[in-house]
Formats: C-alpha cells, sequence, structure tokens
C-alpha cells in the first residue's frame, strides 16, 4: 500500500486502475486516499480494531476537501483509541430511530393501550400535520432543543395548538428515555406560549335560554345527551358513549366505564330525577320504536355499523346561534356546572365527585366563586351569636401609644 503526502494536487491528478488502489498519508497516520477502477475517489482511514485489519470510509472526494477529511479522519482515529469501532457507530447510526419510526412505535406500544381513542386521533393529526413534514426523517437521537425551538416559532399565528404540539413531542421524548432509546428531551428547553386559560360559564338567564331551547328543539337526539350534559357536567364523550348497562335506575346512579373516562378509572355518578326522566323518556322511544340497542344514544360508524353517536358539533353550532350564547364551547357545559355549585356553597371534594375530577386542583379553579355563599353562612352564624343581646354604648377613647 503506497504512502504519499496527501495534497488536494495529488488527489486531483491520481488515476484508476483496474484495481483498488489505496494511498497512506505520510503525515497524518491511519489516514488515507482511495481510488476505484470506477474512478470514484474517497477518503479513508486504515485501523486495527481487537486484532482485525479494518477501514472505514471517512467521505467522498469532491465533497469533502482534505482540511475536512483529514479532521474528520483525526476525530474517527482517536474513538479507536477510546476502544469504539467507527464502522459499528456508523452502523447503529443507521439502525436508530428516525422520528417517523419512533411516532410508529409510540402509539402502537403506548399511546393505543393507555389514551383515549379520541385522544390518540387528535395526537395522530398532530403528528401527520405538524411534526412529520418537517421531523420525520431526522434521527431521533440527533433531534435538536433548536429544532424544536423552530417548529415552536413556526406556528406562532396558533399559540394554542403549538404548545399542543410541542406537548405531545415532549411527551414522545419521555417515553423514548422511558424505553431507553433517547438520554435527553430536546424538548424541555423550550419555551411554551402563554396561555390565558378560559372560565366561561353560563349564568341563571343563560342556562333558562339553553334549556328552552332544548326542551323544543326537532332533534331529540342530540338534545337530550346535551339535556344530560348540563345535570351532570361530564364529558361530552362519555354522555355519547353512554350504554344502559351503565344505568342503574333503582339508585338512580350512572357508572361510567374505566375505558370510557379520561381518568381511566370506573367513576360513579348519582343522577338526579330530572335526569332519570330524560333517560327513562329515551329508552321509552327506543322500545316504542322497536329498537333494540346497548347505546343510549345509537348511531352508524362509515361502515354502516351500529355505534354509539360520534359527536353533536354541528348540532351543538344551531344551538349557540338560536341562544345566543356565540363563543360558548361545549365543554363550557362542564365548567358551568362546576362553577354553578361553588356558587351554591357545595364543598370541593363534592364537585370533584360529580366531575370526576382525580387532582383537587382541577376542582379549586371554581372554589374563589363560593366566596359570597362563605360569607353568608358567616353572617348567619354572626346572628346566631348575637341574637337576643344589646349593643353596649362605648365612648370611642383613641389608643395612647407608650413612649
Amino acid at each position: 500500500m503506497p504512502k504519499v503526502k496527501l495534497t488536494l494536487k495529488f488527489a486531483a491528478s491520481v488515476l484508476p486502475t483496474d484495481s483498488d488502489t489505496k494511498y497512506m498519508d505520510t503525515e497524518t497516520a491511519g489516514f488515507g486516499f482511495r481510488v476505484q477502477p470506477s474512478g470514484t475517489k474517497s477518503w479513508i482511514i486504515r485501523y486495527r480494531f481487537k486484532g482485525t485489519g479494518k477501514s472505514h470510509l471517512v467521505g467522498k472526494y469532491g465533497e469533502l476537501t482534505l482540511k475536512q477529511a483529514r479532521k474528520i479522519a483525526q476525530d474517527r482515529l482517536e474513538l479507536v483509541r477510546q476502544g469504539i469501532d467507527p464502522n459499528e457507530q456508523r452502523r447503529a447510526g443507521r439502525e436508530a430511530y428516525t422520528v417517523a419510526q419512533f411516532a410508529d412505535e409510540y402509539f402502537k406500544d403506548y399511546a393505543a393501550l393507555q389514551k383515549r381513542e379520541s385522544t390518540v386521533k387528535n395526537q395522530h393529526n398532530q403528528l401527520k400535520r405538524d411534526i412529520l413534514p418537517k421531523l420525520g426523517r431526522k434521527k431521533l437521537e440527533a433531534v435538536t432543543t433548536k429544532e424544536l425551538a423552530s417548529l415552536h416559532r413556526s406556528m406562532s399565528d396558533t399559540p394554542y395548538q403549538a404548545n399542543r404540539v410541542l406537548a405531545l413531542i415532549h411527551h414522545m421524548f419521555t417515553i423514548a428515555i422511558k424505553w431507553k432509546i433517547v438520554k435527553e428531551n430536546p424538548a424541555d428547553a423550550v419555551d411554551k406560549y402563554p396561555e390565558q386559560a378560559r372560565e366561561r360559564y353560563l349564568n341563571t338567564e343563560e342556562i333558562g335560554r339553553l334549556t328552552t331551547a332544548l326542551e323544543n328543539h326537532h332533534n331529540k337526539h342530540a338534545a337530550n345527551a346535551t339535556r344530560l350534559l348540563t345535570f351532570t357536567g361530564a364529558r361530552k364523550s362519555e354522555v355519547l358513549k353512554m350504554t344502559w348497562d351503565q344505568i342503574d335506575w333503582e339508585h338512580h346512579t350512572w357508572t361510567k366505564k374505566a375505558a370510557f373516562t379520561k381518568q381511566n378509572k370506573l367513576h360513579h355518578v348519582g343522577f338526579a330525577l330530572a335526569a332519570m326522566q330524560v333517560l327513562a323518556s329515551i329508552k321509552e322511544e327506543q322500545e316504542r320504536e322497536g329498537v333494540t340497542t346497548p347505546y343510549v344514544f345509537p348511531s352508524r360508524n362509515q361502515k354502516g355499523e351500529e355505534a354509539p353517536l360520534a359527536d353533536i358539533k354541528r348540532f351543538w353550532k344551531g344551538i349557540r346561534e338560536q341562544t345566543d350564547l356565540e363563543g360558548v364551547r361545549i365543554h363550557d357545559l362542564r365548567h358551568t356546572v362546576g362553577s354553578q355549585l361553588a356558587m351554591k356553597g357545595l364543598s370541593a371534594p363534592i364537585i370533584a365527585a360529580l366531575l370526576g375530577h382525580t387532582q383537587m386542583q382541577t376542582t379549586m379553579k371554581y372554589m374563589h366563586l363560593a366566596v359570597d355563599p362563605v360569607k353568608q353562612a358567616s353572617n348567619i352564624m354572626a346572628d346566631i351569636v348575637t341574637a337576643g343581646t344589646e349593643k353596649p354604648s362605648a365612648e370611642v377613647i383613641p389608643l395612647q401609644l407608650q413612649k
């Protein structure tokens, strides 16, 4: 194997032969230049690893300058001295997960098992629309904080959506760390856009308008589902997926199945008489029409199979316009229940039990509305204590401070 002083002039002038020819550098031990019979030229290193002679491609001539190739060669020869084979390192890099490949594993082995169907669907949409077009082919371990910050900034026109996308990326990396695929989470250092929490709830007059509209609406199916939302404060998906076997007619209770609740736990809810009357009317209508179904709100999916009612977005848009509740989300009915009960003086644990909160801080956002009932209770107690007593006349004497 000939040894020469590698220069750009030499690399440009050397001609191919009938066989592979390698020229080793006289200045940097292990650094060389390869010329193939096809005329392809490349920078290489030669080294021994665990007693075996090996060759490693540094880069192609024309893509790397001599100076660049020599620096890379020195770095990789240093790896050899540290007991690391550059070829094995490159192979591991080729086999490493891309963002797209890991996303498949994340949804198959984690999200599909741990999250609700609606959440998985939303995350799939975020991934397909916002993440994969920019990061899909990137190696997972090579994703940088700067790249994630750039992606986040590119969505500045929709800051709430940008934060949801960032949250998904952050959680994917958290799972990747748990599975020992990567060591760090590059999303940790990306700042979210400020979000102002919405606290919209309906007052009693608005509730009255909505109740009247629901009672008179021709779409009894969607109207009854919405009425149950106003009675219970349940999540929309929980009501729409309600089945008859969840209803205890004798004790007026609804047992939400764990698979249908956000907290993935059984949740028992006491039903008011008005809610039971709504359910009874639905049951009577199904029996009158000869409908046999496990669902309280049956429908058909895209395949024509029986399924629970998928959504009531269009209905809610119409009822919202009819009742002049523009801007009110259907989820705000849940906020309305929590807020109205707090204003009536009910305790946080009771409200949490009704709404199915697993963390008390979620319920506490309603408790500032309970100030007036608490003041009223304090005044009542003060009246009790002072009842039957006369207020003594007294002369106000200025307080004298000792000098």
